[in-house]
Formats: C-alpha cells, structure tokens, sequence
C-alpha cells in the first residue's frame, strides 16, 4: 500500500518524534546509574591484585544495625606486604541510595570503632561502596581502593 502527501508526513513526524525520545532517553541529564559488579568480582578484583581472602561473609555489618545486612559483604584480607589478617566490611548501595547511606555507615562505623579500641579505622566512600576496617597497611588500602575503583564498573 502506497502513502500518499499526508500519510508520509505523518510518518515521517512519527518516525522523527521516535528518534527523538530515543535519543532523549540515552543522553539525559539525570545522574546514571550505578553498575557495579557482584560480590563475587569484587572479590576476585581484591585478589587479583595479589591479595588473599581468607574468609567472606555475607551479610556481617560490623555493627548492630539490621538495615544494613542486605549490603554488606565482611571480607578478612591478607596482602604480601602484610601477613595479618584484617578485616573488610564492605556495603553496596544503589545510586538512589548511596547519599543517604553516609550517616547509617558513619553510625556503623564509630559503632564497630568504639568496641575495637586503639585501631585505626580507614574508611573509602567509592560509589557504590562504602568501606571500612582497621589497621589496614598502604598496601591493602591501596589494593581495597582499586578493586572496588575496578568493581564499581564491572556490572551491566
């Protein structure tokens, strides 16, 4: 079936108009979405920069606070440089979330702090995690930074 004058043009408008809210939808000004990878390859990021995970838990905050279970990975961590095992608490937010989860992981925080006296707490806010653990070396904050660096775009 042939279009003719007004059928073309209307198509034509529908075809553009389709065009334009596709494109509209790809290059919006809204924040993107995180896409970090799962906890299995935040955990192969770790040690595929030559650290050892010797224990992994789901679900273990650190602290008290029950909302925060279904994010939170603790990982015990060894590296070359330093053989004592250390801990890794690890959360994961979405983007909708991850600003509002600064002040429950501060309160997780202070809150595993105050019943691990005398260590020094390293904490490493990389959207979409956030991290903390004590007494950690260079070498392990080093290789904790990149791996959820790395991490944070391993997902689709």
């Amino acid at each position: 079936m042939l279009m003719r004058g007004g059928g073309q043009a209307l198509l034509a408008w529908c075809c553009l108009s389709l065009v334009c809210l596709l494109l509209a939808g790809c290059y919006s000004s809204a924040t993107a979405s995180f896409h970090p990878g799962d906890a299995s390859q935040l955990v192969q990021e770790i040690t595929r920069r030559g650290a050892t995970v010797t224990a992994t838990v789901s679900g273990d905050t650190g602290c008290s606070d029950a909302t925060l279970t279904d994010n939170a990975l603790h990982l015990t961590v060894t590296t070359a440089t330093d053989s004592t095992p250390r801990d890794v608490y690890i959360f994961t937010f979405r983007s909708t979330k991850f600003d509002a989860s600064a002040a429950p992981i501060d309160a997780c925080q202070a809150a595993w702090a105050q019943a691990h006296p005398g260590m020094n707490v390293t904490r490493l806010d990389i959207a979409p995690y956030r991290a903390f653990g004590a007494d950690w070396s260079p070498s392990l904050s080093s290789t904790i930074t990149a791996a959820l660096t790395e991490a944070s775009n391993l997902g689709t």
